[in-house]
């Protein structure tokens, strides 16, 4: 854990220095539902989608290009099989305990405009991811998605966004995470 806490103050010192006019610094908010990675074949245990939150602010860099930091919580269902006394023969389905888990990211990305009002977008990163499931964790990760911003307002924009979060290494939870979201830049 104390190797990675170096990403952790990269991307608040990134955070800190990228802070050019007030007038191109924007936010956003969003939620959604998260889609999660199928648990290994392996393991007894299953993983199910739950809903998605994020909070971002952000600076223009350049024309079509955008820096975000988002802090994203993403829900997930752990069920942890059971296996009760059953009558002779067997049971007739199998038993869960049902938990919601979840991964609270903070990650750095570029947003790149494909078009000149950046209404089609493309983005990527980097971050860390505290999973918390079948055991606490603190994992490396990248992203990646696509999402379309359609101007609501003078300074205003709904978005539809999908992104993908890859964990690396995965110890205990899902090995990615997929929300979709709907949200509001301003």
């Amino acid at each position: 854990m104390k190797g990675k806490s170096w990403i952790l103050g990269a991307l608040f010192a990134v955070a800190l220095t990228s802070t050019p006019a007030l007038a191109q610094q924007f936010r956003e908010i969003a939620a959604g539902w998260t889609g999660v990675a199928a648990a290994p074949a392996s393991d007894a245990n299953k993983f199910e989608p739950r809903p998605y939150v994020r909070g971002s602010i952000g600076n223009v860099l350049a024309p079509r290009v955008r820096i975000r930091f988002d802090a994203d919580a993403m829900f997930f269902r752990l069920g942890l099989q059971e296996y009760p006394p059953c009558p002779l023969g067997g049971c007739g389905r199998k038993f869960y305990e049902d938990h919601t888990r979840g991964i609270v990211g903070l990650t750095a990305n570029a947003l790149v405009g494909l078009d000149p009002r950046e209404i089609v977008y493309v983005i990527g990163g980097i971050g860390a991811y505290g999973a918390f499931a079948e055991q606490n964790t603190l994992e490396v990760g990248a992203s990646a998605g696509a999402g379309v911003a359609i101007p609501v307002g003078v300074h205003w924009r709904a978005f539809a966004e999908a992104t993908w979060h890859i964990l690396v290494p995965n110890r205990g939870g899902p090995s990615w995470v997929a929300p979709l979201a709907v949200g509001l830049r301003f």
